[in-house]
C-alpha cells in the first residue's frame, strides 16, 4: 500500500476485520468463550496498531523524498492520518483520560499503553521530516502535546511493568529523546534505556546512541537514516 493510496488504511482495517473470525473458525464452537470475549475487547485497539504500525512505515518512505516529492505526497498521508483519527478518536480520547491508577491487568488497559505512544511518535516523526525540509503540514501537529501524551503513558506502563512495560514502547520514548527540549524528560528516558539495554544489543545500541546524541545537536539527526554511533555500529529500533 503505497503512500499515495489514499484507501490503503481503510483497506488494511478491512483485511484486519476479515481475521478477526479467523481463530474462531479453525476452533469452532471449542473455541474458549473467555478468549472469544477479549477477542472483542481488544479488536479495536489491536485495529488501532496495525493502523499505526502502517502509518510509521510510510512515514519512514517520506524521508527518502526531496522537498518536491514530499510536497506532493504529503496530502495522502494526512488524509491517512485523519482516517485514524475520526476511526479511532474515541479510543485516543480514553487514552489520555487513563492515570496511574487505571488497573494494568486488565489488557485493554495495558495495549492502549503500549500501542498509543506509537501514533502520537509517528505524528512527530511526521513533523521532523517536513520541518527538515522546510514545509508544513496542513493538519495542527502540537510535538509538547505529542510528548506529554507518550511520557504520560510509558510511566504508567513503567510503573506497572517495569522494564518490560518500557521496551513496549521503545521506540516512541527513542523519538521523544531526540525531539524534546525537556531536560528532565530527556534524562528520564536515558534512564529507561539504560535498564531496557540488557534485554537486546539494538536496545543497547539505542542507549548509546541517544547519550552521544543528545551531546550533539539533536534536531538535525534524521531518525530514519542516521541509526549509527560513533563507532560505525548500526541498530535497529
Amino acid at each position: 500500500m503505497a503512500p499515495e493510496d489514499s484507501s490503503s488504511i481503510v483497506g488494511f482495517d478491512a483485511l484486519h476485520r476479515y481475521s478477526n473470525s479467523l481463530y474462531r473458525s479453525m476452533w469452532g464452537d471449542a473455541y474458549p468463550q473467555v478468549e472469544l470475549l477479549d477477542d472483542v475487547e481488544n479488536r479495536d485497539i489491536f485495529a488501532f496498531l496495525c493502523a499505526s504500525m502502517q502509518l510509521r512505515g510510510i512515514v519512514a518512505q517520506l524521508s527518502n523524498l526531496d522537498a518536491n516529492e514530499l510536497r506532493q505526497r504529503l496530502p495522502a498521508v494526512e488524509s491517512a492520518f485523519r482516517q485514524i483519527d475520526l476511526r479511532y478518536g474515541e479510543l485516543l480520547e480514553v487514552a489520555s483520560d487513563i492515570s496511574l491508577s487505571t488497573d494494568n491487568s486488565h489488557r485493554l488497559v495495558a495495549n492502549i499503553r503500549a500501542f498509543v505512544p506509537i501514533y502520537h511518535a509517528v505524528k512527530l516523526e511526521l513533523l521532523r521530516i517536513t520541518r527538515r525540509s522546510g514545509l508544513t503540514t496542513k493538519m495542527k501537529i502540537v510535538p509538547e502535546a505529542h510528548i506529554t501524551a507518550i511520557v504520560d503513558l510509558a510511566v504508567q506502563a513503567d510503573k506497572h511493568r517495569g522494564v518490560e512495560g518500557t521496551i513496549r514502547v521503545a521506540w516512541p520514548l527513542f523519538v521523544i529523546a531526540l525531539e524534546t527540549s525537556n531536560v528532565v524528560h530527556q534524562r528520564w528516558v536515558l534512564g529507561r534505556f539504560k535498564a531496557m539495554s540488557s534485554y537486546s544489543k539494538n536496545l543497547e545500541r539505542a542507549h548509546r546512541f541517544l547519550t552521544e546524541a543528545l551531546r550533539r545537536q539533536y534536531e538535525n539527526i534524521e531518525v530514519y537514516k542516521d541509526f549509527r554511533l560513533e563507532n560505525g555500529e548500526v541498530f535497529v529500533i
